[in-house]
């Protein structure tokens, strides 16, 4: 995992077995209402989200953790 930013918030999240099969970028939209999901697309697109310590995609289909 990268180093945040000085003053960057790191948010740490398990997926639910509901979330099993969900776009990555829908689940964060649902999961942390302050951002719509075009927002967490575009923190997505930034490099600014990791799923396992990997640069995530938008289009990630999530399973259970």
């Amino acid at each position: 995992m990268t180093q945040p930013p000085r003053g960057a918030s790191i948010l740490r999240s398990r997926t639910p077995p509901d979330a099993r099969g969900v776009q990555l970028s829908a689940w964060l939209a649902r999961r942390f209402t302050y951002l719509d999901e075009l927002s967490w697309r575009a923190e997505i697109a930034a490099g600014r989200v990791e799923r396992n310590g990997v640069v995530a995609t938008a289009d990630e289909i999530l399973g259970a953790a």
